[in-house]
């Protein structure tokens, strides 16, 4: 399998972007999935740089297997809150009852999209290509 972690980079930015006009468009919820969707790529971009492979939607999780670095705990702690708006945000049998956009607000959009520009800007850094 090849390594492509500058394709896996470039979707990352342009779902950062969608993040952010998806905020700017009142569409909260979407702007979070947006956001948790850019820092996924962006890390599994650094794992193909390293010629590593991963698995699984958890960033969290990615990025606490990612040894080579010194990656500080309120990364971790960031990385979690984007983990938890993977499918509360798009499904509506997550909540009792509403719909995902109900439950968002632009605070968790700017929250969320603060995050991963953070998770992106440290792998765009780190990237080996």
């Amino acid at each position: 399998m090849p390594s492509r972690p500058v394709d896996w980079l470039n979707q990352s930015k342009r779902d950062l972007e969608e993040s952010e006009d998806s905020m700017n468009n009142g569409k909260y919820e979407w702007a979070c999935f947006a956001a948790q969707q850019s820092a996924e790529k962006a890390v599994k971009a650094l794992y193909h740089s390293l010629n590593r492979e991963i698995g699984g939607r958890s960033i969290s999780r990615m990025l606490s297997q990612l040894d080579v670095f010194n990656i500080n705990n309120e990364m971790i702690e960031k990385s979690k809150e984007l983990d938890r708006v993977y499918i509360g945000s798009r499904y509506p049998d997550y909540y009792t009852e509403g719909s995902p956009y109900e439950y968002y607000s632009i605070e968790d959009a700017r929250r969320c999209l603060n995050y991963a520009r953070e998770i992106y800007e440290f792998c765009h850094k780190n990237i080996q290509t």
